[in-house]
């Protein structure tokens, strides 16, 4: 037997049926070896095309924006903007004196493992963001639709710029130093 099996579950009826064709007969061969397993049952973790969504966001900001007096690149954006949504989640930001023992560093959360409705969450706080700070992302909407097709399985929330706010999300709107 292989060392994971992975289910992806997608309704009742789908689901007792991998359980009861699939998962049972596993979990009697597993045991069979006298081995201690783990059985773990998670959301699905964000999709492609959530992913492409997210990252061109981010990079239209890096390319628009500047913070703080300054232009940064992608993965500067990202990180300030996940710990922006993290602290509008009221969720704390992990913040840690250096290694080296000269400042500090923020550890992010790690995009790869948000569910997608946490993900479409982020991708909305971005977009309003955006909206928000005068940066406009409707090209890399566009973008992402024309090269994954259609764009449902985002759940962004809309059609434009800027998606509804998510309930309870509140978006910054001070911090000077956000132009073109």
């Amino acid at each position: 037997m292989s060392e994971q099996l992975k289910l992806v579950l997608t309704s009742r009826q789908q689901a007792w049926a991998a359980v009861k064709g699939l998962l049972f007969p596993a979990i009697g061969a597993a045991m069979q070896s006298g081995r201690r397993w783990v059985l773990t049952l998670r959301p699905e973790v964000r999709s492609h095309d959530q992913n492409a969504l997210l990252h061109a966001l981010i990079g239209e900001i890096a390319r628009q924006a500047e913070w703080a007096g300054r232009k940064w690149d992608a993965e500067v954006w990202k990180r300030l903007l996940v710990a922006a949504w993290t602290r509008a989640r009221g969720e704390q930001v992990v913040v840690l004196p250096a290694l080296d023992g000269h400042g500090v560093d923020m550890v992010p959360a790690r995009t790869s493992r948000l569910s997608r409705r946490e993900c479409a969450e982020l991708i909305d706080f971005i977009a309003a963001w955006a909206a928000e700070h005068g940066i406009a992302v409707g090209d890399a909407l566009q973008a992402v639709r024309e090269q994954d097709g259609s764009a449902q399985d985002i759940a962004c929330g809309g059609e434009g710029d800027a998606p509804p706010p998510v309930p309870g999300v509140r978006v910054p709107m001070h911090h000077s130093g956000v132009g073109a």
